[in-house]
C-alpha cells in the first residue's frame, strides 16, 4: 500500500482494496477524519459541554428563540459509488423570549446512502410505536452505471422527529434510540446519547432567554 492510498473495503476475490489519493486530495480526508472524530467525541462528551457548546439564535420577526444542540455525525465506508454512507443529527427547540421550557423540540436527521430509495416515513420509538416524520425531503445526488447490468444512485433524506418535553426528560437518563421505519421495515436507527440530552436540558438553565 503506498503512503497516498486509503482502504475502501473487502474484495472477496482480490482482498483488500485502496484507493490512490492525489497529493491535494489527502488534506480532505485529513479534515473528513477530524471532523469525524470530533462528531465520535461528543458522544461521550459531559453534559456542561454539550450544553456550552448548545446556542440559542432569535427568530426573526417572532417573540422567539430556536435552540441548536451540537451536530452529531456517524458514517462508514461504502464501496460501490465511492464514499461514505452517513448519519448525522441534531436536537432543536423553540422557546419563547423570556421561557426557560420549550414549545416545541424536534430532533433534525440527515442520511446520506447508497443503494436503493429508503421511502422512511415514520419513527420506531424503543415502546414500539410509531410516529411519522415531518418535513420530510428526499434528493438523488448522482448515479452511476458500473456494467451494461448494474448501476447505483447516492441519495440524501432528510426529516424531523418531534419530541415532547416529558420524553426528553425521561431519556435524558437512559439514552434515545429510534428506529426510522421505510418501505422494506426498520431501516436505519439513530442512538441520542444519555449526555447529549442531558447537556440540551442543562442550557435551558446555564443560559436563560432574555
Amino acid at each position: 500500500m503506498y503512503s497516498n492510498e486509503i482502504w475502501i473495503g473487502w474484495d472477496n476475490r482480490r482482498g483488500p482494496m485502496h484507493r490512490r489519493l492525489k497529493p491535494e486530495s489527502l488534506g480532505l480526508v485529513v479534515t473528513l477524519f477530524l471532523l469525524s472524530a470530533c462528531g465520535l467525541s461528543l458522544r461521550h462528551a459531559p453534559p456542561e459541554e454539550i450544553a456550552r457548546m448548545t446556542t440559542k439564535t432569535p427568530i426573526p420577526g417572532q417573540p422567539a428563540v430556536e435552540l441548536r444542540a451540537p451536530l452529531l455525525r456517524v458514517e462508514h465506508w461504502r464501496v460501490s459509488l465511492g464514499g461514505q454512507d452517513t448519519q448525522s443529527f441534531r436536537l432543536v427547540g423553540r422557546i419563547e423570549t423570556g421561557s426557560r421550557s420549550p414549545v416545541r423540540n424536534w430532533l433534525t436527521v440527515e442520511t446520506e446512502y447508497g443503494g436503493k430509495p429508503a421511502g422512511y416515513r415514520a419513527a420506531r420509538f424503543p415502546d414500539g410505536s410509531l410516529r411519522p416524520l415531518s418535513d420530510v425531503h428526499h434528493t438523488v445526488l448522482r448515479c452511476q452505471e458500473f456494467n451494461a447490468l448494474q448501476s447505483a444512485c447516492l441519495y440524501r433524506d432528510r426529516m424531523m422527529i418531534d419530541l415532547t418535553g416529558d420524553e426528553i426528560d425521561r431519556y435524558a437518563k437512559t439514552g434515545l434510540i429510534v428506529r426510522l421505519v421505510g418501505k422494506s421495515g426498520d431501516l436505519e436507527k439513530i442512538q441520542v446519547p444519555s449526555n447529549y440530552l442531558q447537556g440540551y436540558l442543562l442550557s435551558l438553565s446555564v443560559w436563560p432567554v432574555q
